[in-house]
């Protein structure tokens, strides 16, 4: 987790809510249009390729490869066009429910995406996720599991394009 915020931070915008006790209640990361691919040195620097020592290195190829997928779909369904990358998008449990994700993920579409030539893409491994995002305005561009060591699990790729 620690490996991965500071990724995030490196590459991309973090935005983020506070409830009434000032604790942070939800938090994102935008990865701008043409933000560079985390290359070895970024993963290296913030502790990713610490993964096969901690996990294995079978664990490590799979999730390199599991992710490579997603980026390659994720970018066909983008015509090879960039845009916003919604990469991590997070509320709280107990903050969850009470439309606090909807309204800082709403901000942020006008604040970021609406000002700027570029959509929006994300991809979400949870069914639930996707009628949230629907909501927002993002359609489900491809909806084909990942498959990989003869296991599945679903995945749903999801553009919104900027308002006319």
């Amino acid at each position: 987790m620690k490996a991965n915020l500071g990724v995030q931070f490196a590459l991309g915008r973090s935005f983020a809510a506070r409830d009434h006790r000032e604790r942070v209640a939800a938090m994102g990361f935008w990865h701008p249009p043409g933000s560079p691919e985390a290359s070895p040195a970024l993963l290296a620097r913030h502790g990713l390729l610490a993964l096969p020592f901690r996990h294995g290195l079978e664990t490590f190829r799979c999730t390199l490869k599991v992710i490579n997928m997603i980026e390659a779909r994720r970018k066909a369904c983008l015509n090879g066009h960039p845009s916003w990358y919604l990469n991590n998008m997070v509320v709280r449990a107990d903050c969850q429910g009470r439309g606090l994700g909807s309204s800082i993920l709403r901000r942020e579409l006008s604040y970021v995406v609406d000002t700027s030539p570029f959509p929006a893409s994300l991809v979400t491994q949870k069914p639930q996720n996707v009628t949230f995002y629907e909501k927002l305005g993002f359609q489900v561009t491809n909806d084909e599991p990942i498959a990989i060591n003869g296991r599945s699990f679903p995945n749903w790729i999801m553009v919104r394009q900027k308002p006319r």
